[in-house]
């Protein structure tokens, strides 16, 4: 990943350590994509463009505007640009 080219991507597994992950990415400062970032209360699920938001002031992770937890939610990220190879 030192060129900057490439895209780190985890997969959740459930009841595999997934969350405690998720929480140490997001305490390290990384963004993610999962399920809080389309959540209604925090504003940007309804965006047409990607865009990474911190949902929690007292934390320095970051989320994109998608949820690919779910096949609607990749395919929403899908048309909005997520992962796309270029």
């Amino acid at each position: 990943f030192s060129d900057g080219s490439s895209t780190a991507f985890f997969w959740h597994v459930p009841k595999c350590g997934g969350t405690t992950l998720q929480r140490l990415y997001w305490c390290m400062g990384f963004t993610l994509a999962n399920e809080v970032g389309a959540n209604p209360k925090f504003g940007y699920n309804e965006r047409d463009d990607l865009i990474a938001f911190r949902p929690w002031d007292n934390n320095p992770g970051q989320v994109v505007n998608v949820d690919v937890s779910s096949h609607e939610g990749i395919m929403n990220a899908k048309k909005k640009g997520f992962l796309v190879n270029s």
